[in-house]
């Protein structure tokens, strides 16, 4: 339970969770915030003297302390949307979609025990997947103007054969050679 400095911002910007005063410093305990007077009250007890030992009155407060954590927990439950395994869940739940945001079938990931659908799914279809590829790859041509566009698309050629096999390359490059001197 180490306390964090903090440089102080406006006076009275901090609230504390026990006691409900605005403060000019707190203290992190959990996911609670605590002004000096409930820290010195609720945690410091609960440490053990210079020597180590653990003595009655020790055990006493951090009994205080967890009935008090117990009682904050009622009172400021914990969000759901804030759980990691809520979150978890949720990403989850994307990767056995079956179709990405284009509205084309992604591609089973190659690993794995099959799930709904047959999934958990690749990010995206293999046209968009090709498609960024692309961008990447003509982001990378602007900062090397030595070559043309004949060179990067025979590198490409070479790295994802795939964009032209689906019939995204060479139009696309091209697309985006004519975007790109629309917007200057």
């Amino acid at each position: 339970m180490a306390t964090a400095t903090q440089m102080k911002l406006i006076s009275g910007y901090y609230r504390c969770h026990n006691c409900g005063r605005d403060v000019d410093h707190v203290h992190r305990v959990r996911r609670w915030r605590l002004c000096n007077d409930c820290y010195q009250a609720i945690v410091v007890p609960t440490r053990p003297d210079h020597r180590g030992e653990l003595t009655d009155a020790i055990w006493q407060a951090r009994e205080a302390f967890w009935t008090w954590y117990y009682e904050m927990e009622k009172k400021y439950p914990f969000h759901r949307s804030w759980s990691p395994s809520r979150r978890k869940l949720q990403r989850d739940a994307d990767a056995y979609w079956p179709f990405c945001q284009c509205g084309r079938r992604r591609k089973p990931l190659p690993f794995g025990q099959p799930g709904l659908f047959g999934g958990p799914y690749q990010k995206y279809c293999p046209v968009c997947d090709a498609r960024f590829a692309v961008e990447a790859t003509f982001r990378l041509a602007n900062n090397m103007p030595s070559r043309d566009d004949e060179d990067w698309l025979d590198l490409l050629y070479q790295s994802h054969r795939e964009a032209f096999i689906l019939g995204i390359l060479p139009d696309y490059w091209y697309e985006l050679k004519h975007q790109e001197i629309q917007s200057i």
